[in-house]
């Protein structure tokens, strides 16, 4: 059984122990849980066995208008089970840890089982396949403050967000979230192991008030190390701000248009292509990027990159919920489609390996050879004219055509320079067109939630308005 250090903290001390992040399991504890399933499924005929156990603790705080609105902390469990009868698959999960509890689940996993339908792509991942080295991720770091400094950070974002202006504001709320996770996987293949991940976050949310009407907008920011946060002040005045720049937002009339989407907005298309490039649609033959391995699919100067061992990224795994690692890998380089996101059950349907994304893809980063230098500012002024967009509303993808449109506002553009707040617009394209036709990437990257991107510059966009 390889131990992984994954459980890093801020001052780079591995190893501390799970009660230093509020578990109540230790990693042993849970390897020898998961060991105990695999061998009550051998019991109840099974042939190979995959478990995966999860338990969380965390808190929540929530303010508004300088009240307490939620203080609680939070725990759970649950275990779950894939069981064969070769070829044969069944499933079963439970928060119950009980002897009992485990029983009943590998019981109805097996009995599962036992009435599906065979099918020759369905079986334990291998265990070649699966993480095989000790790596230090920097994924783990405690939040040691009490409850009361982490709603005094709430009330000093709020606070911020009223002192970032003269106008009229209403608090919508804010949230400071903390939350650890240990994840552990064993198989019938000799592969047992688990690691431990944090993920704090803090948001607001305001409502900016004027004779032209009300405008909503949100601001937050996730790290894994809560040291990152360092001032909480810039969150709130962020919010507040963006609510205010909305004020008096008009649509604009239905055209053809360069677009911008800034970098809070841009990994948006990376989950798109994401999406497109799933085992599962290829498999289900509902892509675009069907057989397109080794064709160009995006610009010239665009590549798309996965690094699934990102230090403190905020999708980084050492392997996914089958066991599987994943390596840092090009998956669009210089235009041209490399590979696919794929599980252990898609990767065989597909005849292909599979590359360590049951679970998505991880820590997906726009890389350009045609990045502009001085942010936003400096991709506006390369525009010329047309739409920022600085946000979206719902989604409408076709994976098989490639379609897209979504509901946006932002602002226009003239000369460089933003000139009025836009709303109620639709942005529409095809995936195919849009990733050929991005003409540049600026050097402004923001992490949303691990998919990475500067803002992006395309050279045209359907813009339906009145």
């Amino acid at each position: 059984m390889t131990l992984y250090t994954h459980n890093t903290v801020s001052n780079g001390q591995a190893g501390l122990a799970d009660a230093d992040f509020g578990l109540e399991f230790s990693g042993a504890q849970l390897a020898a849980l998961c060991e105990d399933v695999i061998q009550l499924s051998r019991r109840h005929g099974a042939t190979d066995a995959s478990v995966n156990v999860v338990e969380h603790t965390g808190r929540s705080i929530g303010v508004r208008d300088a009240q307490v609105t939620e203080r609680t902390t939070h725990s759970a469990r649950r275990i779950s089970v894939v069981t064969w009868l070769g070829h044969q698959e069944g499933r079963a999960s439970s928060a119950d840890l009980s002897a009992a509890g485990l029983a009943a689940m590998v019981k109805a996993a097996c009995a599962g089982a036992r009435h599906a339908a065979a099918d020759p792509c369905s079986q334990v991942p291998e265990g070649n396949r699966a993480a095989s080295a000790i790596l230090d991720l920097h994924l783990a770091y405690p939040w040691h403050v009490p409850t009361d400094v982490l709603v005094q950070h709430a009330l000093d974002i709020e606070r911020a967000g009223f002192d970032a202006s003269t106008h009229t504001l209403q608090s919508e709320g804010v949230a400071i979230r903390s939350n650890v996770s240990q994840t552990w996987i064993a198989t019938t293949r000799d592969f047992s192991d688990g690691y431990i991940q944090s993920t704090h976050s803090a948001s607001a949310t305001f409502l900016a008030v004027d004779e032209h009407g009300k405008q909503r907008a949100s601001w937050s920011l996730t790290h894994r190390n809560p040291l990152k946060f360092g001032d909480f002040a810039p969150i709130g005045r962020e919010a507040a701000l963006r609510s205010i720049s909305r004020l008096g937002g008009k649509t604009i009339s239905s055209r053809k248009c360069p677009v911008v989407f800034d970098s809070t907005v841009a990994g948006s298309l990376l989950s798109a292509f994401a999406r497109a490039a799933a085992g599962t649609a290829l498999y289900r033959r509902m892509s675009f990027l069907e057989r397109r391995l080794g064709t160009r699919i995006a610009a010239a100067h665009l590549s798309i990159v996965e690094q699934p061992f990102l230090q403190d990224g905020l999708r980084s795994q050492p392997f996914d919920s089958e066991g599987v690692a994943g390596s840092e890998r090009h998956v669009v380089r210089d235009g041209m489609l490399e590979g696919y996101f794929l599980s252990a059950y898609s990767a065989r349907r597909l005849d292909l390996k599979p590359t360590g994304n049951a679970d998505g893809p991880h820590n997906l980063r726009f890389d350009s050879t045609a990045r502009i230098t001085g942010g936003l500012a400096s991709l506006l002024r390369k525009m010329g004219s047309g739409l920022l967009v600085t946000g979206m509303i719902g989604e409408s993808l076709n994976p098989l055509t490639g379609d897209y449109s979504r509901g946006a506002f932002g602002f226009w553009v003239e000369k460089g320079e933003v000139v009025a707040p836009v709303e109620r617009v639709t942005i529409a394209g095809n995936l195919w067109d849009m990733l050929g036709d991005l003409v540049a990437v600026s050097d402004d990257d923001f992490d949303n939630g691990g998919l990475i991107s500067g803002s992006v510059l395309l050279a045209e966009m359907a813009v339906g308005g009145q």
